[in-house]
């Protein structure tokens, strides 16, 4: 079971950790990395909400999720939640490890770049839009219609 802790040396980030989130992969050339669970968003919302996690309950305080994986490989964005009272989640945003940011001085390349363009996916790719056509008006997919088709690689079709 996956299990949250606060880390002692940064008191604003929290560690999540459970094969019930994140499992090891192998790659075709026998490199192992990180791959999350298909519901994994669900699971770490559900972690983060709760009463029992052992931190405290986050439901109505966050605007955006964002979860480095160790050794992950993708960064995207999905998950958002408007029926959730005070705030609302934006974004539950996957990153891959941090681990290379800091050892080669890219910090600020790191979230200027990757993490403020999968936090803007909320501004910028909001979908719901209509479209006037000559044979009527077509609507846009959403956003978490567009990132979970970009996320599973497939076409998205209306």
């Amino acid at each position: 079971m996956a299990t949250l802790t606060r880390r002692n040396d940064f008191r604003d980030l929290l560690l999540i950790t459970g094969d019930d989130i994140v499992v090891t992969a192998v790659d075709p050339n026998g490199q192992e990395y990180d791959e999350l669970v298909n519901d994994w968003r669900a699971r770490v919302k559900a972690l983060l909400f709760s009463d029992n996690n052992g931190v405290r309950n986050f439901r109505g305080e966050v605007d955006f999720i964002v979860c480095y994986i160790h050794r992950g490989r993708a960064a995207d964005h999905s998950g958002v939640d408007h029926t959730i009272t005070g705030r609302p989640v934006r974004g539950i945003i996957r990153m891959p490890g941090w681990d290379a940011a800091p050892a080669n001085g890219n910090i600020e390349g790191h979230v200027t770049g990757g993490l403020a363009h999968e936090v803007a996916h909320y501004w910028l790719v909001p979908g719901g839009a209509q479209i006037e056509t000559s044979g009527g008006l077509v609507p846009t997919p959403t956003s978490d219609e567009i990132a979970e088709s970009l996320n599973r690689g497939a076409v998205l079709r209306r």
